[in-house]
């Protein structure tokens, strides 16, 4: 099971009294496919599995860089708890039962929520 580190939770990490956040999201639908809400399980199946296989194409750009995919559906409570605190997903995300997933950047400064209030929602 993947587990979920950052820099800023060790002991000693760079300017670890200063916490300074901004945050941008960017939220796209696929065409073709109902929103997630009207969606069937297939459906939300479809859209991670074309989002994984862009992620993988995506890997070797330096700007976007490898992105881990977890599925939220599979996590545990209490990981997905530690995601939100991250605000890497949402608590909406956090609660849902359906195929959902989220792609997070190495350093956690981008992720990607899947199947959440629309198909993609990039932060």
């Amino acid at each position: 099971m993947t587990t979920v580190h950052s820099k800023w939770m060790e002991d000693n990490a760079p300017d670890e009294d200063v916490v300074i956040s901004t945050r941008t999201r960017v939220a796209r639908n696929f065409a073709g496919i109902p929103f997630p809400h009207m969606m069937n399980e297939e459906q939300a199946e479809r859209v991670i599995h074309q989002v994984e296989e862009a992620s993988r194409r995506l890997a070797a750009d330096p700007e976007l860089g490898t992105m881990g995919v977890l599925r939220v559906n599979y996590l545990p409570p209490l990981e997905r708890e530690v995601l939100v605190a991250k605000h890497l997903i949402s608590p909406a995300l956090a609660k849902e039962s359906k195929p959902t997933a989220v792609l997070v950047r190495r350093d956690e400064a981008v992720s990607i929520m899947v199947d959440e209030e629309d198909h993609l929602r990039i932060q």
